[in-house]
């Protein structure tokens, strides 16, 4: 999603603005997983299936299932999301994200969007972008706590492999690979340390978020288009195409 990533400069996005509520989301059109932080499970569990699946790098992180077709998002429809349906954190921070040193960059082709600008006259932060900062600050923070909840579904050996195999009423088939997702018998075979251990930090309520969210999986299958009968199912693979940082 972010093709060419460079820091924030008040001489060189002078006159960029925020994205504004009419501004188009094709940039995240061919996302048919986003990366998730634990804080949204609650949120996200009303809307699509939470799963967790390995990044390019082998690490395990939790994903929203946004289609059952590889580079398909089901939730964008003439280049604005579904305003029946929540937008994940990761999409809404979009053109921003904070570098390897910590600062504050910006996704250069990404144009320069209707919203408050980023600057005022004297090249100050605008209110807007103050707010903006602290959404990326406030996000940094949560992708420590994210980070933690899966370390510890490792640790307690709760998670397990999982593929969906699907077919619409029309006979066409599709196969989602690469999941995971929280073994409910290990989940209450935990000793009462364990299940303490979950419980302060909001980790239990969360796993329960996303066990509850693997009913959304049918309304991924509703909002296929229909197709011609194959013999063949289209098979997808969960990798997030983006890290969380």
């Amino acid at each position: 999603m972010y093709t060419n990533v460079e820091s924030l400069d008040r001489k060189k996005h002078a006159d960029w603005r925020l994205r504004g509520p009419d501004d188009s989301v094709s940039f995240a059109a061919n996302l048919h997983t986003v990366p998730l932080l634990s804080v949204e499970f609650a949120e996200t569990a009303r809307c699509y299936p939470i799963l967790f699946a390995e990044d390019k790098d082998k690490v395990v992180q939790p994903i929203a299932l946004l289609g059952l077709k590889q580079d398909h998002n089901l939730f964008i429809k003439d280049n604005k999301w579904d305003p029946d349906f929540y937008v994940p954190a990761f999409i809404r921070r979009y053109p921003f994200i904070t570098n390897q040193q910590g600062l504050v960059a910006v996704d250069s082709d990404y144009g320069k969007g209707s919203g408050e600008p980023f600057f005022n006259d004297k090249e100050e932060n605008t209110e807007a972008l103050d707010k903006t900062i602290e959404f990326l600050t406030q996000f940094q923070a949560e992708i420590g706590r994210t980070r933690n909840l899966v370390e510890k579904l490792a640790l307690n050996k709760l998670l397990v492999d999982w593929n969906i195999t699907a077919v619409t009423p029309s006979g066409d088939g599709y196969k989602f690979e690469g999941l995971k997702i929280v073994n409910e018998q290990a989940l209450m075979a935990l000793d009462k340390d364990q299940v303490f251990s979950l419980f302060p930090t909001a980790e239990l309520f969360w796993i329960h978020a996303h066990l509850v969210s693997l009913g959304n999986v049918a309304r991924l299958l509703q909002r296929m288009p229909q197709a011609p009968a194959t013999k063949d199912h289209a098979t997808s693979t969960a990798m997030p195409k983006s890290k969380m940082n």
